[in-house]
């Protein structure tokens, strides 16, 4: 029996109820009594965790394993993308097979009971099983059911995108095959238009009527041709380039297309306009791009990214140059509130002060862990940075260090300054935030979120904070902790969280795909309802209303007397207006 075995199975035969004191009890146990005490334990183990964590418990000791007998090491962001753990931006296939539960406290009971042990690490904290003859018993034990639910999903995957690909190939084939027939006709319209005119020597209006014919055959081409590239989700650069061209060719022609044709041009041409797309390529990294940020006059970009370098753009995508010092990721970018430094934090535990044409100015070394977020104070005098490390630090410009911020249990994951620059929020992954003076007071931790706090954010007054967790929402709070509101309808964890200049609206971005916006001025709420009750109120007086409608009508219009219209909203028209 090997020690680590015989210590398990020793302690299980003296703990709890059932303690096996004598040979006989120990023969009762079946075929295999330590294999049975093992067992036990682990079950004790996932027991620990609480009833509605047990199903991820499993999974998460399934995922420490590998064949044969390997006890890998992994990160919380890798386990919580292998054990499908809900709202972590999995795909609809994933989703079926997706377990709710809480992944920290699942880990620290892992981590208490002595089964799996935490390694501080760049870029994040890794966890391990403390032995590898965990292995066995481990897959044994919840292997078979695990591998079926697994291979179920990557079949349901691997079906899903089989049958994506197959509609967009045939999409793409009508659309080829749509555009190809519709530019025939086209031509033989125009052809016999043309043989029309020669061989009949119709008079001028005929010719006419020939070229206005073949100009609405052109029309309903070129609709159903932009139409089926717009369905077929195929519409790059290369296309938006085109489009242009052509709605511009249109513009002097328009008069000459019948009302239905003139109609379903415009409107494709709208659809091609409005549906989002890309507006520039920012083609050079080398990795995945992993921090973005504007310069304060909008005019410059700059990117850092897994290829350790960060690169800094104009709006059109022209490279103005390349940033090259750090040994891995680049995590986090930030330009000075006057546009003319750069802060990048990277995974190689340091921070890097440089101007716009490349020159390292500084490295901030200090952290003992990677450099997750990155901040200039509002008069671009002083730097936060935040790291995997579980502090936050406070530097000047030539990288002395000013106040270490130390009271998160897990690793800082955002960091921010307010607007007078008097006070610091940090994010962390233990699920808090936590408000800081200057000088490192804690004055306050708001705690609410039931996952990791990603991004955190002023209002632009300072009175009121944004923080967005991996528990898919955001919230709202008061500098002293008062929780105002929480903003529910992410399906995926909340990475990103900015305020609107004016402090009425927030902008939250999400692994779902999304990015979504939040009205905070109630008055401009209530000026878009009646924005659009206005036709409806408008026509209160119409003759033969019925007089429940006549009544509803003149509800509406009494709710919306004192309301201001929005800004540059429309007005009803004169007739309803006498109406």
């Amino acid at each position: 029996m090997r020690p680590i075995e015989l210590q398990v199975v020793g302690a299980q035969m003296v703990q709890g109820e059932n303690q096996v004191t004598t040979l006989q009890a120990y023969e009762a146990l079946g075929a295999v009594p330590k294999q049975a005490l093992v067992e036990r334990w682990l079950a004790q183990v996932i027991q620990d965790c609480g009833q509605d964590n047990e199903e991820l418990a499993q999974r998460v000791l399934y995922a420490l394993t590998e064949e044969p007998e390997k006890r890998p090491t992994k990160t919380q962001t890798e386990l919580r993308r292998e054990v499908r753990l809900r709202g972590s931006g999995l795909t609809p296939e994933e989703q079926e097979f997706s377990v709710a539960g809480d992944l920290g406290f699942v880990l620290t009971v892992l981590r208490g009971s002595g089964l799996a042990f935490e390694i501080l690490a760049t870029p994040e904290v890794n966890y391990q099983l403390v032995h590898d003859y965990w292995v066995r018993p481990i897959r044994q034990q919840f292997g078979v059911k695990l591998t079926q639910q697994l291979e179920a999903e990557r079949q349901r995957r691997k079906q899903a995108e089989a049958d994506r690909d197959a509609v967009q190939e045939q999409r793409l084939k009508e659309a080829q095959v749509s555009n190809r027939r519709l530019r025939r006709i086209l031509g033989g319209t125009i052809v016999a238009a043309v043989v029309a005119l020669v061989a009949g020597g119709f008079a001028t209006w005929q010719q006419w009527v020939a070229d206005i014919n073949a100009l609405n055959s052109q029309a309903v081409a070129e609709s159903l041709y932009w139409e089926s590239l717009i369905d077929a989700n195929i519409l790059g650069l290369n296309e938006q380039v085109e489009v242009l061209t052509n709605a511009k060719a249109w513009h002097s022609k328009l008069k000459n297309l019948r009302g239905g044709n003139r109609i379903d041009l415009l409107s494709t041409f709208s659809l091609a306009e409005s549906i989002p797309k890309e507006k520039s390529r920012f083609m050079g990294h080398q990795g995945s791009v992993s921090s973005v940020a504007f310069s304060p006059d909008g005019n410059t970009l700059l990117t850092g990214s897994g290829d350790r370098t960060a690169k800094l753009w104009t709006r059109d995508g022209k490279l103005l140059h390349t940033f090259q010092g750090h040994q891995s990721e680049v995590l986090s970018v930030a330009f000075s509130p006057d546009g003319n430094t750069l802060l990048t934090g990277s995974r190689d535990a340091t921070a890097k002060l440089w101007t716009r044409d490349g020159k390292l100015l500084h490295t901030f070394q200090g952290h003992q862990s990677l450099v997750s977020s990155v901040a200039f104070s509002p008069d671009g005098n002083t730097l936060l940075t935040g790291s995997g490390d579980r502090t936050a630090k406070l530097w000047t410009r030539d990288g002395k260090l000013l106040h270490t911020l130390q009271g998160h249990q897990d690793g800082v994951s955002s960091v921010a300054f307010s607007p007078d620059g008097n006070t610091l929020l940090t994010g962390s992954r233990d699920t808090t935030a936590k408000l800081w003076t200057r000088d490192g007071k804690l004055l306050h931790t708001f705690q609410g979120h039931q996952s990791e706090v990603s991004s955190v954010a002023f209002s632009p007054d300072g009175n009121t904070l944004l923080t967005g967790g991996w528990d898919t929402t955001a919230k709202l709070w008061t500098r002293d902790g008062k929780l105002l509101h929480t903003f529910q309808g992410h399906q995926g964890s909340v990475s990103s969280v900015a305020f609107s200049p004016d402090g009425n609206t927030l902008l939250t971005g999400s692994e779902d795909a999304t990015a979504k916006l939040w009205d905070l001025n109630l008055d401009h709420i209530l000026s878009a309802m009646c924005d659009h009750l206005q036709d409806f109120v408008a026509g209160r007086n119409l003759p033969d209303l019925p007089e429940e409608e006549r009544q509803l009508r003149m509800r509406a219009h009494d709710a919306c007397a004192d309301i201001p219209p929005l800004k540059g909203a429309r007005q009803p028209s004169a007739n309803q207006q006498q109406k």
